[in-house]
């Protein structure tokens, strides 16, 4: 927002996708490490999700056959909320509505909790029996993970720090 070119605007764009892409693929690494089943930028398209809307794709798809346990995770590199300001500008940029950086998570979860023999197939799991879990991994502590406003379970925002404990609990969800 302090910059108002075009040029500016598209350059620190590309940088800050960059930026975002290295720090899924780190994540994608680590789960590789504790679970049996995982993709990278698993395309909602190719996974039957229709055209329009489109829903892009889940960072990372993880699965525990042995758990039933199908994890949708949305990687997101953060930069530290310095004020109070940047605190709430956080909360709103992560509320997981319509429009938000979470909302398009949630509709993909949504979609696929919907149309579970997409990934029973993939993933070997019995569409009755797959336990779902959502999953906001990001860089650092971030403040949803203290409010209950948000459309999104604050238990699970998790920062990389604590992704191996998450990945290998038993889930209820």
């Amino acid at each position: 927002k302090h910059f108002k070119s075009d040029e500016m605007k598209k350059y620190l764009g590309r940088i800050a996708d960059s930026r975002g892409h290295a720090f899924a693929k780190q994540v994608f690494e680590k789960v590789k490490t504790l679970l049996p089943g995982f993709e990278l930028e698993a395309k909602m398209r190719s996974l039957g999700a229709p055209k329009n809307p489109d829903l892009g794709d889940i960072d990372v798809l993880a699965w525990d056959t042995s758990k039933n346990t199908i994890f949708l995770i949305e990687c997101k590199r953060l930069r530290k909320s310095l004020s109070p300001r940047d605190v709430i500008n956080r909360l709103e940029e992560f509320k997981g509505k319509k429009g938000d950086s979470l909302g398009k998570h949630t509709r993909r979860a949504e979609w696929l909790k919907n149309n579970p023999d997409v990934l029973a197939k993939k993933t070997g799991i019995p569409a009755a029996k797959i336990k779902w879990v959502p999953l906001l991994v990001t860089s650092g502590r971030v403040p949803m993970t203290f409010l209950d406003g948000i459309n999104f379970p604050k238990n699970n925002v998790v920062p990389f720090s604590e992704i191996e404990q998450i990945l290998t609990c038993d889930h209820t969800l």
